[in-house]
């Protein structure tokens, strides 16, 4: 349990560190992942009156519009384990005409509330990024209740997000080290389909549906591509800044390359039920 609460430590100071870079590309990262917001409203079909938590918030802007969708009887707990997310989450909840949100600092991995108290759990890029997503998918079931929800998203692999490989061939040819993206807490971590479905099932969630989701998005040149990518980047954006100058630039063909012809993202969306 040490080794896991050192990682959770490390990764809430990773995307404290980049909370400010979230919050000057927020539109860009939203417009980025439209389709995937859409897909998990749609999967998680917020009804009025019910509670929902939603994990690794960001910005917010999922759980802002959960919140208009579970009315004044209803309430959205917008969580986040950094607290920099959490800070501009609570801002811009503060622009948004809605009593019913809640925005408080809460860890995946052990969720402070109480058993059964949720209707859903709802998470965008997240599970991938938590050091054990087999204890989180076992809290968000913990405090769903009966017949309660649980809808994610996570990253498909790297054959389909070109965007990720760059940044990673850009920390090697610097003669940097990287995290694995296929280890504990990577990006591509929970990749693959059937280890997604058996973290699931092992947590007590047998009736999985999993999606696709294809998220076009481009960029005006290969410098914005490369600010808007590496600066938000988590983990790596501290490796990155490293980088002397514009030492990136030695990928330059690469970089171009995925600049004009590969702009897609593509993302998994689960749904499964604490029970049917």
């Amino acid at each position: 349990m040490a080794g896991t609460g050192t990682a959770t430590a490390s990764v809430r100071a990773d995307w404290n560190h980049v909370a400010l870079a979230w919050g000057e590309l927020h539109e860009h990262t939203e417009a980025s992942v439209a389709p995937v917001t859409q897909r998990l409203l749609t999967l998680l079909e917020p009804a009025p009156g019910e509670t929902i938590l939603e994990l690794g918030c960001g910005m917010g802007t999922l759980g802002m519009g959960v919140a208009q969708l579970v009315g004044s009887q209803g309430t959205v707990i917008v969580s986040d384990i950094a607290e920099g997310m959490v800070a501009a989450a609570r801002r811009r909840a503060e622009g948004v005409p809605a009593a019913n949100v809640q925005v408080r600092v809460l860890d995946g991995q052990a969720i402070d509330l109480p058993d059964q108290s949720v209707d859903a759990v709802v998470c965008r890029m997240g599970y991938m990024l938590m050091p054990d997503p087999q204890v989180a998918f076992a809290e968000a079931r913990r405090v769903l209740r009966d017949s309660g929800r649980l809808v994610l998203s996570v990253w498909s692999g790297p054959e389909h997000n070109a965007w990720a490989l760059v940044l990673g061939m850009a920390v090697m040819q610097a003669g940097l080290v990287g995290p694995d993206p296929f280890g504990a807490g990577g990006l591509f971590s929970l990749s693959d389909k059937a280890t997604l479905g058996a973290a699931l099932s092992g947590a007590g969630f047998p009736h999985v549906r999993i999606d696709q989701v294809d998220s076009p998005h481009g960029f005006e040149d290969v410098d914005s591509c490369w600010q808007i990518t590496s600066r938000p980047a988590g983990p790596l954006a501290a490796i990155l800044s490293e980088l002397p100058g514009r030492s990136w630039r030695r990928s330059s063909g690469t970089w171009s390359l995925w600049h004009r012809s590969t702009r897609g993202l593509k993302a998994c969306c689960f749904r499964g039920r604490r029970w049917w």
